[in-house]
């Protein structure tokens, strides 16, 4: 019985080591071993997620880690080919840039910038340019509405929705 119990806790050891190291990355870093992520597409990435929610009153993208949000995702998420394509349509984006403008988007000043976003919504930059940005702009937008700022702070919750005002004036 006790060899039972020996056997038992030392899977269970096993088992728990191989999940934590498995989950374990470096502080606020997506652990994108399979994607050809570079830290020049992160950075992207974040600007691009910086421009479509700026940070106001409220955090922007990059204080909320949209962009780690948006990789994590893209990462767990999608199917290969989706993959590959999200990473095509995002080097795709970095030349058409880099076409433009002669530097990195990180680089571009906040007025080229917009008008980068306003090229991209009016799907002037080709078709893997136009999935990206969908893509990311959903992802984003995902991530900003279902975040903990947003959720604790910005939505009041209320047990039940639409509470009873037994005090309202009739028209007759």
């Amino acid at each position: 019985m006790h060899r039972r119990d020996l056997i038992k806790n030392v899977l269970i050891v096993a088992g728990g080591i191989t999940v934590f190291s498995a989950c374990h990355s470096p502080a606020g870093k997506p652990a994108v071993d399979h994607l050809p992520f570079t830290e020049s597409d992160e950075e992207t990435l974040r600007c691009l997620a910086e421009v479509i929610i700026p940070a106001t009153e409220t955090p922007g993208a990059t204080a909320l880690q949209l962009h780690v949000f948006a990789i994590t995702l893209v990462r767990d998420c999608y199917a290969a080919d989706e993959r590959e394509k999200y990473l095509g349509g995002l080097h795709a984006f970095d030349t058409a840039v880099n076409v433009l403008y002669r530097k990195r988007f990180k680089d571009c000043l906040e007025t080229e910038k917009a008008e980068v976003l306003e090229k991209m919504e009016e799907d002037e930059m080709g078709e893997a340019v136009g999935f990206f940005y969908n893509k990311t702009k959903s992802l984003i937008i995902k991530g900003y509405l279902s975040s903990a700022y947003v959720m604790s702070e910005l939505n009041r919750y209320e047990l039940v929705p639409g509470r009873f005002s037994g005090y309202h004036p009739v028209e007759s």
